[in-house]
Formats: structure tokens, sequence, C-alpha cells
């Protein structure tokens, strides 16, 4: 299709040859939707030569590189309201997982991932592998413990560095 929007192109700025023209119409006679789409491009073509091109104004590159530095105040603002209702979304989930696990929802589920199943385990390790049991105490720890971490990083990321580089700019 990018080729048949490449001739639309060159017909419409006929710079074609006679027969690639002749070849060209005969080919959007004979297909609707070639004919669909050229008419749709011709029009588009219209409507963007009819328009006269805008000129910026002469200082406008000094105006914006002069500008460059300046950051946007609302959307740092939209951005700590966000990290704090995913901070305390992960908060919650934290605390939920730390009362199933001290009530001991967790002690009596176990997973077996057998290693010997792993297909690149049969690619490039020759031996038998073992078959691994896993708690499900140790699992919601491991889950907890990647949880807290991650709201550490948001509450680094997300709230205090752009609290404290507001006070730096405003200060």
């Amino acid at each position: 299709m990018e080729d048949f929007e490449i001739k639309v192109l060159a017909y419409l700025d006929n710079t074609m040859s006679k027969s690639d023209r002749d070849a060209f119409e005969q080919l959007i006679e004979s297909e609707k939707h070639l004919k669909l789409r050229f008419e749709e491009i011709r029009h588009v073509d219209f409507l963007l030569r009819s328009e006269p091109l805008q000129q910026p104004p002469k200082d406008f590159t000094s105006n914006v590189i002069s500008n460059l530095h300046q950051r946007p105040v609302e959307a740092s603002a939209i951005s700590i309201v966000r990290s704090l209702l995913l901070l305390s979304g992960i908060i919650m989930v934290v605390v939920i997982c730390v009362i199933l696990v001290t009530n001991g929802r967790f002690d009596t589920m176990t997973a077996l991932v057998d290693l010997g199943d792993l297909n690149l385990a049969s690619k490039y390790v020759h031996k038998n592998l073992p078959a691994i049991s896993i708690g499900g105490r140790s699992l919601i720890n491991v889950i907890i413990l990647l949880n807290l971490l991650l709201g550490l990083l948001i509450l680094d990321k997300g709230i205090l560095r752009p609290l404290f580089q507001k006070r730096m700019h405003a200060g």
C-alpha cells in the first residue's frame, strides 16, 4: 500500500511519465478500493496545498531554548498524588499479607518445582537437576519484601524527590 501512496503523490505532482500515468489511471479505474484511497489522498493533498504555509515568529527558536529549563508545576503535583495512591495500595497489600502470614494461612502451602523439566536444563546441563520445594510462607515473605522495596522506591522517586525539588526551586 505504501508503494501505491508514493505513486499517487507522483501522479498528483505530475512527475510520472505519460506511459506510467496511463497505467496508473487504468489501475485505479479497475480497482475500487484503490480508487477510494486515491480520492482520499487527493483530497488531503488539495487541502494541504490550499492553505498557505505559516511562518513561525523570528524569535521562536530562542524563546523555546530559553524556556527549556522550566518545569511544569501541575505535572509534578499530579505525579505526587498518583504516587501517594500507589504507595497506599502497596502498604495495604503488605499489611494484608503480614496479617495472613502471622495467622498461618500459608504454613501448609508448598510448591514443588522440578528443575529437570525445564527445557533450558536439558539443552545445557547433562545431569539430572533436583526438584525444589518452596514453602508458601517463604514465598509470601519474599513478595512482602519486594513490595516494601517497591514502596520505598516510589516514596523516594515519586513523592520525596519532587517535593524537595519544588522547595529548592521556590526558595
